[in-house]
C-alpha cells in the first residue's frame, strides 16, 4: 500500500509542474488547439468568394483555412454582428445591425468613399469598404499596383498581400462599433496575424491573383 501511494505520490510530483505550464499558458494552449482545427482542414468553404471588376485581374480562392479562422475569430457569422455601414457615414441614427452567412471579397476600380485605406508612396496602395447584400457581406478592395510595390510590399505575392490585408481591416470596422474610435492595436493585429500564420507557411495563402498575359 505504501508503495502505491509512493508511486502516485511521484506521479503528481512529477505531472504537477507540466500542469501548472499548461494552466499558466492556457489561453496560449487554448489558441494553439484552435489554429490546429483550422490549419488541418483542406477544402475550399462555400461562405466564401471572390470577384473582379478589374479587366486583366482575376482573384481565385484556392485554400479557405485560413479565412476560416479569421472569421471564426472575428465572429463574422454571429447573429447581428455585422454593423450597419452606414453608420460610418454619418448616419449616427441607424440601429440596423446584420446577420450574414456568406463573405464576398471583391476587387473594384478605384474607391473614392472608402471606410479606409492603406497608404503607399504618392497615393494609397489599398482601399476598402464594405456593404451587406442578401446574407452576403460584400468587401470591396482597389488595389494600386504601382504604390503597393513603392511602399515596399513586393515579391511574388505582393498584390495578393495587399488585396487581403486591405480585406481583413475592413472585416475589423464591419464588427466594430462605430460609437467608438477604432483601437489601432485591432488593425495592428491583423497584420501581426497575417506575418505570424500566413506569410510563415503555418497557413497556405487563400487568394491567387492571375493576371492577364501571365
Amino acid at each position: 500500500m505504501k508503495r502505491l501511494w509512493f508511486i502516485i505520490g511521484s506521479v503528481i510530483v512529477i505531472s504537477l509542474p507540466v500542469v501548472l505550464l499548461v494552466y499558466k499558458n492556457l489561453d496560449a494552449t487554448k489558441k494553439s488547439l484552435s489554429l490546429l482545427k483550422f490549419i488541418t482542414k483542406r477544402t475550399v468553404s462555400p461562405e466564401f468568394s471572390v470577384a473582379s471588376k478589374v479587366p486583366d485581374y482575376t482573384p481565385k480562392i484556392v485554400n479557405t483555412s485560413y479565412l476560416d479562422y479569421v472569421i471564426a475569430t472575428m465572429k463574422i457569422f454571429d447573429n447581428q454582428a455585422i454593423v450597419d455601414p452606414l453608420l460610418y457615414r454619418g448616419s449616427r441614427d441607424s440601429k440596423t445591425r446584420y446577420t450574414v452567412s456568406r463573405v464576398q471579397i471583391e476587387l473594384v476600380p478605384r474607391i473614392d468613399q472608402f471606410l479606409l485605406a492603406i497608404g503607399g508612396e504618392k497615393d494609397f496602395a489599398g482601399r476598402g469598404t464594405y456593404f451587406v447584400k442578401d446574407d452576403t457581406l460584400v468587401v470591396q478592395v482597389s488595389l494600386d499596383p504601382d504604390e503597393i510595390s513603392q511602399g515596399g510590399t513586393q515579391g511574388q505575392y505582393a498584390l495578393e498581400d495587399m488585396y487581403l490585408q486591405t480585406a481583413l481591416q475592413v472585416l475589423v470596422y464591419a464588427v466594430g462599433s462605430p460609437d467608438k474610435r477604432m483601437d489601432p492595436k485591432e488593425l495592428a493585429k491583423i497584420d501581426t496575424d497575417l506575418k505570424e500564420y500566413l506569410y510563415t507557411g503555418i497557413f497556405k495563402r487563400p487568394i491567387v491573383i492571375e493576371k492577364a498575359g501571365e
